[in-house]
């Protein structure tokens, strides 16, 4: 996994297509966006999960997976190499009626059976739609952005205030499956812009 990998020029014509921000919103004065590509199979955020037991009681399970941990770390790296050198980013962010609005479009990878056939289901919906098929599996889409919003608040973007991820006034975030014949290879490009929404 590697992040602001060179896209295929089909592939990134198709993804900026998609991450056409419509928000009703002006740029802050300056560079005020960031793009990040990162190649590799999305992780959603692990959460812990409720057991219910005798008695009315609760016992907490972790749900930690080292593939998360990994791809969140690449996710991160991504973020920092796209504000080297951006030294003015921070005080964007930090500026008052400043907000953050992001855009994610993630690609994922078919699941094998143990042929290394990816399932009949997913093959008829490929087939049914052509390359571009929407992916109604899990990982769900909110488990995905978390990741994602956590590695970019971590790596910086959201700015140096006390509550830095309460700058996110907008998220848009698609998912569908990769499809490598087709250019869409599995990974996730986001777009981080720094915005004034006007009155």
């Amino acid at each position: 996994m590697a992040g602001n990998v060179e896209l295929p020029d089909s592939e990134l014509a198709f993804v900026m297509d998609r991450l056409d921000l419509e928000a009703p919103a002006e740029p802050v004065s300056g560079g005020s966006s960031l793009l990040v590509h990162v190649h590799g199979q999305p992780r959603p955020q692990p959460r812990p999960r409720l057991i219910p037991m005798k008695g009315g009681k609760a016992r907490v399970v972790s749900t930690a997976d080292p593939k998360a941990k990994l791809w969140r770390d690449a996710v991160q790296e991504a973020f920092r190499l796209a504000l080297e050198g951006r030294k003015e980013w921070a005080g964007m962010v930090d500026e008052p009626g400043a907000s953050v609005v992001l855009t994610a479009f993630f690609r994922l990878a078919h699941r094998r059976s143990a042929n290394g056939t990816r399932s009949a289901r997913e093959d008829k919906g490929a087939k049914r739609h052509g390359a571009m098929v929407a992916h109604t599996a899990k990982p769900d889409l909110d488990n995905l952005m978390k990741l994602v919003m956590d590695a970019a608040q971590d790596a910086g973007v959201f700015g140096n205030g006390a509550d830095p991820d309460a700058k996110v006034a907008g998220v848009h975030a698609t998912k569908v499956w990769a499809e490598p014949g087709a250019g869409l290879m599995p990974g996730v490009c986001v777009t981080v812009s720094c915005v004034h929404f006007s009155g």
